[in-house]
């Protein structure tokens, strides 16, 4: 297994075993789980034409067909490469190549998620294939990314606002029209922040820090900040310390606020679960990369708040889709959510020694790698079931983005359990 996150801390952080199963145990379901993942990564790979790149299952558990345009079209690549660094066997790899010759021509489209699309393509190719790839692969794959950077900071960034517009995804001049950033967006920061690394731009450093502050400051409450909307309203929640709004309008000629609303939650005043995912996994990636403490501080007031919600709210470490929405027939769960959680969890204890991210993970792990969570003995196609479109639709269902984080999180997992021994 190649070594490329940070190093593992001191032999003084105890590897707690999480309450519900033994780490032994544990890593029995890992390994069971990540042979399932194969299986059925290995039929997807057969796939031709949109169902190359699955989003979402319907609610029999087949994979849905969707165009190249989609926001998910990295994740399947991105799977391949990793299990090709799990297994050593070249076909992912081959797989891998494949897809991200598909990709490719994501790198000079308009649209807000071409990180996720390019970058966990090629950039996980980088990360865990490179000793698949030739000298002239690695450099082709490294000029896909920073042309997919170019485009994405170019067409989407607004000094005004501090930020990179979300929606809408394919209006590319960022200083007209209407500009929305969500909380999701902290993610495809991935891809400016790696070019900046690679080629020392600071320039590009400082947009994708202003991005991250502007996020923080207008998306995410603190204690002491007013409230949006006010009691009266029929969307006001009270908040809490660390949770979040979904999407906040800016005005692209001054960079004021004008509106804030959900697009996946319940209300605009609750919490949508996954959005919380992405705002532990996103400060955690974008600390790991500049080491700003901020970034880290930012990362661990979301996970608290996220794992307050999730005891009041959930019987296990699986949250609904809705953190402030009522727990009913219509509520979904959402195993994605508990998946991005758990790899950023494991990140998050190997930056700062806290038994509590551990734990984390190794709960939700543990009911990700269990029924009914883990799709083993159903017609589910995913590796996942019980994941969530968004609130409105009521539905659980399988999700490609579900299955990559839980199979990122379980090798992060079995690395450092490696380190620890």
């Amino acid at each position: 297994m190649k070594r490329f996150f940070p190093a593992v801390l001191a032999a003084t952080c105890v590897f707690a075993a999480a309450p519900s199963a033994s780490a032994d145990s544990l890593d029995e379901q890992i390994d069971k789980a990540l042979a399932f993942a194969e299986a059925q990564v290995e039929s997807l790979a057969q796939r031709t034409g949109p169902m190359r790149f699955p989003c979402y299952t319907d609610t029999s558990g087949k994979w849905i067909g969707r165009d190249l345009n989609g926001w998910c079209c990295g994740f399947s690549a991105g799977l391949m490469w990793m299990l090709y660094n799990h297994t050593g066997d070249a076909k992912w790899a081959d797989y891998g190549r494949d897809w991200n010759n598909s990709i490719r021509p994501r790198a000079t489209a308009s649209d807000n998620d071409t990180g996720f699309q390019v970058y966990n393509a090629f950039g996980y190719a980088l990360r865990y294939g490179s000793d698949a790839l030739t000298e002239e692969e690695v450099r082709d794959y490294e000029g896909v990314i920073r042309w997919a950077n170019e485009t994405f900071t170019t067409q989407r960034y607004n000094a005004h606002v501090g930020g990179f517009r979300t929606w809408p995804p394919t209006l590319f001049e960022p200083y007209e029209g209407e500009f929305e950033i969500n909380s999701d967006m902290v993610m495809n920061l991935e891809l400016p922040i790696y070019v900046a690394k690679k080629t020392g731009n600071m320039d590009l450093v400082d947009k994708v820090a202003r991005h991250a502050e502007t996020t923080w400051q207008h998306t995410v409450f603190k204690n002491g900040n007013a409230q949006w909307a006010p009691p009266s309203s029929d969307e006001y929640v009270p908040r809490k310390h660390g949770s979040h709004w979904h999407v906040v309008e800016f005005d692209p000629a001054n960079g004021a606020v004008i509106n804030k609303r959900t697009q996946q939650g319940d209300k605009t005043e609750s919490t949508w679960s996954r959005g919380q995912a992405w705002l532990i996994y996103g400060y955690a990636m974008l600390y790991r990369y500049t080491s700003y403490e901020v970034n880290l501080d930012r990362a661990e007031v979301a996970f608290d708040y996220y794992m307050d919600a999730l005891k009041i709210q959930s019987k296990d470490y699986i949250p609904y889709t809705d953190f402030d929405a009522p727990v009913d027939d219509q509520h979904a769960l959402d195993a994605s959510a508990a998946a991005i959680v758990a790899s950023a969890a494991i990140e998050l204890y190997q930056f700062t020694g806290k038994a509590k991210y551990l734990d984390a993970a190794e709960n939700m792990l543990n009911d990700l790698t269990s029924p009914p969570y883990l799709a083993t003995g159903t017609p589910y196609e995913s590796v996942l079931t019980r994941g969530s479109w968004e609130y409105d639709t009521h539905e659980e269902v399988g999700t490609i983005f579900g299955d990559f984080y839980l199979v990122e999180a379980m090798l992060r997992y079995k690395q450092l359990k490696s380190g620890l021994n």
